[in-house]
């Protein structure tokens, strides 16, 4: 039975054609934050060969579904989308700040600002949303840092997606950019990255719903050896990637 039957994992509700357009532009590599020039810190694992292939990559991404989006991006994204909905400014600033004090390596930390601004800028050129325009103000004036991972939560919510969905879009766009960048460092075959990003989509619904039960006392990365490398990044001979 393929995952896409299984009664345990109910296909997402999409209630119109225009969230479906909305979401599949809003999680499209194509969109223009920047995510292809990011590795997060894989390219560091790679040239020090504890990811070498397919079944390492697999691990990795694993790991980092469960330690990083579980507890960090992809709880600020469901966090942000709640406080998006409530038009609770206060409440995105604080998810926005305890970010940037628990990604502790530098580029990886620049990189989420930087990927944010980008999404933040260009989805407010697309809709004329009061929420998206006031969190622009507040990251124009240095009140906000613009994580992409809260502008996400953010977008979704006053783009009319539901929580699920926004999660959906989000967890699958941040495994995505990582499998590419993934095919690329090792490398590996396109069809071998299709098939792992095959693989991870039953933990994606699994996290979805795990992380909406996850409040603001959760929030923060559980993955201190993937901290480590992204700081090494910096001082590697040779780099790829910006992160």
């Amino acid at each position: 039975m393929s995952w896409l039957e299984h009664p345990i994992i109910p296909m997402t509700d999409l209630n119109t054609g225009k969230q479906i357009l909305a979401l599949l532009q809003f999680a499209d590599s194509f969109f223009p934050t920047g995510g292809f020039s990011q590795s997060y810190g894989l390219e560091t694992y790679v040239q020090h060969k504890l990811v070498d292939g397919g079944d390492s990559l697999r691990r990795f991404m694993a790991t980092y579904i469960d330690h990083v989006l579980g507890y960090e991006d992809g709880l600020a994204v469901s966090l942000g989308w709640k406080a998006a909905t409530a038009e609770d400014y206060p409440a995105l600033l604080q998810i926005d700040r305890i970010l940037s004090a628990t990604k502790l390596a530098r580029e990886s930390r620049m990189a989420s600002i930087k990927t944010g601004c980008r999404m933040l800028r260009t989805v407010c050129a697309l809709l004329d949303e009061p929420v998206l325009c006031e969190y622009l103000k507040l990251v124009e004036t240095s009140l906000g840092n613009g994580h992409h991972a809260v502008v996400f939560g953010i977008v979704g919510s006053r783009a009319g997606l539901s929580l699920e969905q926004t999660l959906l879009g989000y967890l699958y766009n941040a495994i995505a950019v990582m499998v590419n960048n993934g095919v690329r460092l090792i490398p590996l075959g396109q069809q071998e990255g299709q098939r792992i990003l095959w693989d991870l989509a039953p933990s994606l619904y699994r996290l979805a719903a795990e992380i909406q039960e996850r409040t603001l006392d959760d929030l923060g990365s559980t993955a201190p050896a993937l901290e480590i490398r992204a700081m090494y990044h910096e001082r590697l001979y040779t780099r790829l990637f910006m992160s």
